[in-house]
């Protein structure tokens, strides 16, 4: 998306500059400006078309369908119905079901701005609506993420910014908005919350009544409404369990390193991956009592069947795979979004610590395939393909808390299809040709 805007800017006085020029702006849709070196801003608000309602009948799955018009989607204005195709890569989901859209930025409140769109306008992260709200010389320009998270939005320029594009930072870095400035930082991979499975079923302890698990957060509640309240408190509750299950994943997966005779490195780092979920649980369980009121931590947490009575490599390659590669992505992803849309520092701090454990994940699934032979590359054929073939459970009538950094379940399984196919699958079969020259493995392998 970066490469597409053309995020490279020219801006006056690299040392301490005060001013941002846009030269020959070209206008666009949206009320959006591009500047002749690629600098994407926003003078000001427009309204956009809509084409709702449509005449259109949804042709999807009866058993999934929420919807068959347009008409159907009320419970927010400028309702479409329609097959979510968030996999630009393979198939359209079943249902068809309600999204929401907008026309003006009032439509989408505190935080976003609308960008028009077909057949409705989108609401998209923001922290300004138009070049007036920024400071005597500076822009509401977009910017944009590099690293294999994504991640975007409009803000404004500042004198204080160390960059306004990718280009002026070095190799391997991103010009990125944080901290309220434009910074050049590393482009990391992704990796978030290992899931603990035991018969590649996810375990979680049951939450019980305790305060020893809740780090004090200061986000106020008090503004929210009870309904909102106790959503976010439940989703919060979520994700403590699984951040809390994360420690158990990785305290296993030391022990199985240890047994098979791991470099010092990967152990070490396996090691630290623990603690950074623990912390991880405090905060999230910490927000369970900031938006709850009653302070909840995890309770015991089953371990029957988590270590098998023996460990080879091909069992823990299959697990880190599912775990690290696929899982610990997938959930990177969705934190990553999260702060995008809420600015919650708790899914920055938790998305920060997680890219040591993408790296951590795919170093050991090579060195796991070193140790096997060919063979490895067919396990991890499989694997792909498996993990391509699941999907997140599709929820009707679950609250909507874009706002608060939480994605629906139709949302989360587009990012879950993309994820698998425009990141885990290049990943995977890059690794896969390295083995198979490796071993000079002649047979061809059948993924597509």
């Amino acid at each position: 998306m970066a490469a597409a805007l053309g995020i490279p800017v020219a801006f006056l006085g690299c040392e301490g500059a005060t001013t941002v020029v846009c030269e020959s702006p070209e206008e666009g849709p949206s009320g959006f400006v591009t500047c002749a070196n690629g600098l994407v801003t926003r003078p000001a608000a427009v309204t956009c078309e809509s084409e709702l309602p449509r005449d259109q009948v949804c042709q999807g799955d009866p058993e999934f369908d929420q919807c068959q018009t347009d008409a159907d989607c009320t419970e927010f204005p400028n309702g479409a119905c329609g097959v979510a195709s968030g996999d630009p890569f393979g198939d359209p989901f079943p249902g068809c079901s309600c999204s929401y859209g907008c026309v003006t930025d009032d439509d989408c409140g505190d935080g976003a701005i609308c960008a028009c769109a077909s057949p409705v306008g989108q609401c998209i992260s923001a922290e300004c609506g138009t070049d007036a709200e920024c400071d005597d010389g500076q822009l509401c320009a977009r910017w944009d993420s590099l690293d294999e998270c994504g991640g975007g939005g409009f803000a404004c320029t500042t004198g204080d910014d160390e960059c306004l594009s990718h280009s002026d930072c070095g190799d391997g870095q991103s010009c990125e908005y944080q901290a309220g400035k434009r910074s050049c930082v590393q482009i990391e991979p992704c990796a978030i919350g290992r899931p603990f499975l035991i018969d590649d079923e996810p375990r979680l302890a049951e939450a019980v009544l305790r305060d020893d698990w809740s780090l004090r957060t200061k986000h106020d509640a008090a503004a929210l409404d009870a309904d909102t309240r106790s959503a976010l408190a439940e989703r919060w509750l979520e994700v403590a369990r699984m951040e809390h299950a994360s420690i158990a994943a990785f305290a296993r997966f030391t022990l199985q390193l240890l047994a098979l005779g791991a470099p010092g490195e990967l152990v070490a780092s396996s090691a630290k991956a623990g603690a950074d979920e623990a912390r991880h649980a405090r905060l999230a369980f910490g927000m369970v009592k900031a938006f709850g009121g009653v302070a909840v931590g995890p309770g015991p947490l089953g371990l029957d069947g988590a270590l098998g009575d023996t460990v080879d490599h091909e069992q823990l390659l299959r697990v880190v795979y599912r775990e690290g590669c696929v899982g610990e992505t997938i959930a990177a992803l969705e934190a990553r979004e999260g702060q995008s849309r809420s600015g919650l520092a708790v899914f920055a701090s938790i998305a920060a610590d997680e890219a040591d454990h993408a790296t951590l994940a795919w170093a050991s699934t090579k060195w796991l395939a070193e140790q096997i032979g060919p063979r490895a590359a067919y396990i991890l054929a499989e694997e792909l393909e498996r993990a391509a073939a699941r999907s997140v459970p599709l929820v009707r009538g679950e609250p909507e808390l874009g706002a608060f950094g939480f994605l629906t379940s139709f949302e989360r399984e587009a990012l879950r299809s993309d994820a698998v196919e425009s990141l885990v699958r290049p990943a995977t079969l890059a690794l896969m040709a390295r083995l198979t020259t490796q071993f000079e493995e002649q047979a061809p392998l059948s993924v597509h």
